[in-house]
């Protein structure tokens, strides 16, 4: 009697002493060959490439937030002196948020899908707002206009914020069909 091989694939050739090896072939049993061993291949998900644009979109907020808002004579302020503090703690909720979905396996819970689009769209409400801001400050000085200047910081928050909502939004879409 021979020992029984894998579970539902029949005994290995030389296996049991008492049945000789088959020299250079399979068994009869056998017409593909050995049975296939390992896991399948895991393959990425449909929505890792904007998931990923999501998360380097919140770096930019992140970085926007701490750079130069206004620039005014050779001077700058930071964001981090204003709204730039709210735009920045957002920034870093929604690239932790980004970063979780980016390394679960398992389906989002409790909308956490739509934090990056949340996220975004506070950021460009901010930025916008600011914006609007800085371009009604122009003052008159010996006939000239003078005013503040929207600095990198701002445009890069602005940006950012538009890809985090595009992006975020796509992600999702693609999670929740998938």
């Amino acid at each position: 009697m021979s020992n029984p091989g894998p579970e539902g694939y029949p005994s290995m050739p030389g296996q049991n002493p008492a049945q000789p090896p088959h020299q250079g072939s399979w068994p009869a049993d056998y017409p593909m060959g050995p049975p296939p061993h390992g896991p399948a291949p895991v393959t990425a998900p449909k929505h890792r490439p904007m998931l990923i644009g999501a998360l380097v979109a919140s770096v930019g907020v992140i970085i926007g937030s701490i750079g130069p808002w206004v620039t005014f004579l050779g001077l700058s302020v930071g964001g981090t002196e204003g709204d730039g503090v709210i735009t920045l703690i957002l920034g870093v909720l929604a690239a932790a948020t980004l970063g979780v979905l980016l390394t679960r396996t398992a389906p989002a819970r409790f909308g956490l899908q739509w934090a990056g689009t949340a996220v975004g769209a506070i950021c460009l409400l901010v930025a916008i707002y600011d914006m609007a801001n800085l371009s009604t400050e122009d003052e008159e000085f010996f006939g000239e206009m003078i005013g503040p200047d929207i600095g990198w910081g701002l445009w890069l928050l602005l940006l950012s914020s538009i890809a985090l909502c595009a992006t975020a939004t796509i992600t999702a879409i693609q999670m929740r069909k998938s």
